[in-house]
């Protein structure tokens, strides 16, 4: 069994060599300031990630190719806002849409179905970051977090304020 938890995969037992390579989260984001320091916004993030299966000299292993598009609403409180830069935590609320493709589907079709992978849709996070803005609305951002659903542990992307 195969589970998803935060940003990595983890197994539950098995007599396999397991190798995982993720992106971070790439995010855009849009905040509405609602004062000067909280902001309210929405979310877009992409994460893949790739779980090579080596089952060693019983087996031909597999390749497992996983991907995420996020979608989430936020509110954030600034720590500290200068013109160019904001340091902020906040929480979100999003939903996860994932797809899968691997190259065992070749010899069993009903792979995907016989996977038993149990991934959350709904996810709630509590974050912090940082965002530099080089144009008066248009920025860069990094952001750690944690929470259930696995959103990500760590995020990089293009922030807008509106």
């Amino acid at each position: 069994m195969l589970h998803y938890l935060g940003s990595g995969f983890i197994t539950n037992g098995g007599t396999y060599d397991l190798k995982v390579k993720e992106t971070p989260m790439f995010n855009v984001m849009a905040d509405y300031g609602l004062g000067k320091k909280v902001t309210v916004g929405v979310a877009f993030g992409y994460q893949k990630a790739t779980v090579d299966w080596d089952f060693g000299s019983f087996s031909t292993g597999y390749i497992d190719t996983w991907t995420r598009i996020h979608l989430a609403v936020r509110g954030d409180y600034d720590i500290i806002a200068k013109d160019n830069m904001v340091m902020y935590t906040g929480a979100k609320i999003g939903y996860n849409i994932y797809s899968l493709s691997s190259t065992a589907s070749a010899w069993d079709p009903n792979y995907q179905t016989d996977l038993n992978v149990h991934l959350n849709p709904i996810s709630v996070q509590a974050h912090f970051g940082f965002s530099y803005f080089f144009a008066k609305i248009v920025g860069l951002n990094a952001e750690v977090g944690i929470g259930y659903g696995g959103p990500y542990l760590f995020a990089i992307g293009a922030t807008v304020k509106i």
